[in-house]
């Protein structure tokens, strides 16, 4: 099974190739078929096509994220427990020698962040898989592992939605990008921020509308005409993130 095994793997891992290439994933393609028509009703060959089939997606699943770009992440093990910890309560005082310090109380609070999990259910004519197997189980890889990214990613954005939602004085709608709201918006942000770290993030149709601003220095209006939009206005890092979309 171990060679069965290695062409499958070349099989399901459709990445961009040659016309060469794709000749020779087209021969394996057709060995994995009659493989699959000839092993079907035996149940260690599914359990191993399923196990290697499961492997792939894994590796696959490259987390397209834009979460350390915004926010601060913390990568963490399988079984590790991630607790956040809040200390309040400590008072200073200004005193005269000698003089009575009110005492305080140290509070604090923890909370454990649950564990999130993403997976998927499909299900397909097993005549159909039985014969085109290679084909299925190549769209299955590619659908899962772009369906995984953006799972992970939609959690974000509806935090955010969550955070900011329409009626919050925050909350602007439009198709432009006027240049004296982002100024005052950078401006309050900064300032209610602990760390004075800013992200302006968004699409390509809003982010690149920021190089249409005017007062730019040569060095800016360089950096433009070089890579087509602005990496830093004003102190805030400016991250275009992918347009995903749906089917």
């Amino acid at each position: 099974m171990s060679t069965s095994t290695s062409v499958f793997k070349k099989v399901i891992d459709n990445y961009g190739r040659s016309p060469e290439e794709r000749a020779e994933v087209a021969k394996l393609m057709d060995q994995v078929n009659e493989e699959a028509a000839a092993n079907w009703e035996n149940p260690a060959w599914r359990r191993e096509m399923a196990a290697v089939l499961t492997q792939s997606i894994l590796e696959g699943f490259q987390f397209e994220t834009f979460y350390d770009q915004i926010i601060s992440v913390d990568r963490v093990g399988f079984d590790d427990r991630v607790i956040l910890e809040e200390e309040t309560g400590l008072k200073v005082f200004f005193i005269a020698k000698g003089g009575h310090i009110e005492a305080s109380a140290m509070v604090s609070e923890a909370m454990e962040i649950p564990r999130d999990t993403l997976g998927f259910h499909v299900y397909e004519f097993e005549d159909k898989m039985q014969s085109g197997f290679a084909k299925s189980a190549a769209t299955l890889r590619s659908l899962a592992v772009k369906r995984l990214d953006w799972g992970v990613n939609k959690q974000i954005k509806a935090l955010i939605e969550a955070a900011i939602p329409s009626g919050n004085p925050y909350y602007v709608t439009g198709t432009s990008v006027d240049q004296t709201a982002l100024n005052t918006a950078i401006r309050e942000v900064r300032d209610q921020s602990n760390s004075g770290v800013i992200t302006l993030y968004g699409r390509s149709t809003m982010v690149d509308q920021i190089a249409s601003f005017t007062g730019f220095a040569d060095e800016a209006l360089e950096e433009i005409r070089m890579r087509g939009r602005l990496g830093v206005y004003r102190g805030a890092s400016v991250v275009q993130v992918r347009n995903w979309k749906d089917e």
